[in-house]
């Protein structure tokens, strides 16, 4: 009779057990390490390049990178990243040596060191140097509170902070701006 008991506890315990795990979905004790540092990706890949389209699916933006970290919070981390500005004769080639993604956010963040390079609407090539910079996916925007450089065909300036749509229409220096600008001569 004893055995029986037995028998039946020990299948009770594995039954619990059992239900526990498939309440719990099958996750996962945990992804932190055992030395507190950062949970490992989920997954790496190599030579990434990717294609956002808008609305109407024309390409909105192409990213590349010699590699992608992706983790279970969503976020990701990239090296050699370049994003080039598509559709709409877009004009910013953007490149910097790594980036990342926060977690649940819609918008990557380039590196120090940063290069910006592009056309304005009004054809002037611009250049800006910067040591982090913001590529906001849902504003179509590109930002930074860094200390950026400036140049162009006929201006240099520094400021303390960008912002710039994707179409080249407005770049706004924020803050602690100089500029040293030279007029065309008049042919």
């Amino acid at each position: 009779m004893a055995r029986g008991s037995l028998f039946l506890g020990v299948a009770a315990v594995l039954a619990g057990l059992a239900a526990l795990t498939m309440l719990r979905g099958f996750q996962p004790a945990g992804t932190e390490q055992a030395d507190g540092g950062e949970a490992p990706p989920r997954y790496q890949l190599e030579g990434v390049e990717w294609t956002r389209l808008d609305a109407q699916g024309q390409p909105l933006i192409l990213a590349t990178a010699a590699a992608a970290q992706y983790y279970d919070d969503r976020s990701a981390r990239f090296e050699t990243l370049r994003v080039q500005r598509l559709g709409e004769g877009g004009p910013w080639n953007l490149q910097s040596p790594s980036g990342r993604m926060p977690a649940g956010e819609q918008r990557i963040r380039l590196d120090k060191p940063v290069e910006m390079v592009g056309r304005m609407k009004s054809g002037e090539n611009v250049r800006v140097d910067t040591d982090s910079l913001w590529v906001d996916l849902e504003r179509k925007e590109i930002a930074t509170e860094d200390r950026v450089r400036l140049s162009g065909d006929n201006r240099a300036a520094r400021a303390r902070g960008l912002r710039a749509d994707w179409s080249g229409t407005r770049v706004q220096l924020l803050n602690e701006v100089e500029v040293d600008y030279v007029p065309q001569p008049r042919g």
